[in-house]
């Protein structure tokens, strides 16, 4: 029903992260995972962003912010795939108590999807750590892991759409959660497409063939299991905050789209634990995030 431009994800490799190796290895699983529809022109897509977000009140320590965040991810529409999201944050300290972590962020893992009994089920089991677990794996454990997914059905919908429902359990609303998912699809002729539903809506317009913009609202908040820089302690850390996206894409012949646009977080919060081991929780202000995109198919 979308167009391919659609799906972009904000991304950037971070080859450095994972062993290349194990990196490559991935890559070649994720290509030859097989496409759901079999009239798609499409064999591998995934698409790359940087984004950078600095809070306004550069003078206001108590709120000292600053986030980046990657994501890879090959391959959105096929039966396997693989996701890395790299988030940096800049954790104020509490007086003169440091947070016990880093900061650094990972959530990496394999994606599956697939169809049965008449729904369409996705699961992504992966492990969500700081930046020194990835480099020291002696110390990851069970309690790294998460279990994502969603099982979806569709039903037809009044207004030329159609109503999809299901179960869906991932950490975007500040911790590891199960919820209900809902959403009216429509089927519109014409340019412009919506998604409007819980907990994602989407707008899309196609005002020429090479052009998409799209409207995109939604949680991207996040839980991970951190360790300090000498990994005596173990904590959890999380981030809540809605997002809003405005983007742009062009395509550039039948394999590479460029775009860019504008994400504004809001409603944010933040749980973490400091070196003495209390918690701390801060609000940081609403801010914008710019960033450009490209994104190819193979």
């Amino acid at each position: 029903m979308f167009p391919n431009a659609y799906f972009a994800i904000a991304a950037r490799i971070t080859v450095d992260i994972i062993p290349r190796p194990i990196f490559v290895l991935l890559m070649l699983i994720s290509f030859g995972g097989r496409t759901y529809s079999e009239d798609s022109d499409e064999v591998i897509s995934f698409s790359l962003r940087q984004g950078f977000e600095e809070e306004f009140r550069q003078n206001d320590r108590d709120h000292a912010y600053r986030e980046t965040l990657y994501t890879l991810t090959a391959d959105a529409e096929r039966a396997w795939g693989y996701r890395h999201q790299y988030r940096v944050f800049e954790l104020p300290d509490a007086g003169d108590v440091s947070p016990a972590t880093n900061g650094h962020v990972h959530a990496t893992g394999p994606m599956f999807r697939f169809a049965a009994a008449g729904a369409k089920f996705n699961l992504h089991p992966l492990i969500a750590v700081s930046s020194n677990v990835i480099r020291e794996t002696r110390d990851v454990s069970f309690r790294d892991l998460q279990l994502h997914g969603k099982a979806a059905w569709e039903t037809p919908g009044g207004g030329d759409g159609q109503w999809t429902w299901g179960l869906q359990a991932d950490n975007r609303l500040g911790r590891i959660m199960v919820f209900p998912h809902v959403s009216w699809n429509s089927d519109w002729e014409g340019p412009v497409q919506l998604i409007l539903g819980f907990p994602d809506s989407t707008l899309v317009w196609i005002p020429a063939p090479e052009w998409t913009v799209s409207l995109d609202l939604g949680p991207d908040g996040g839980e991970w299991r951190v360790r300090d820089a000498e990994f005596e302690r173990a904590s959890t850390f999380r981030q809540r905050r809605m997002r809003l996206v405005a983007s742009l894409f062009r395509d550039f012949g039948p394999r590479v789209s460029l775009g860019g646009g504008v994400e504004y977080a809001f409603a944010r919060r933040w749980e973490y634990t400091l070196e003495s081991g209390e918690r701390q929780r801060d609000s940081p202000p609403d801010a914008p995030m710019l960033f450009a995109g490209v994104r190819a198919r193979f």
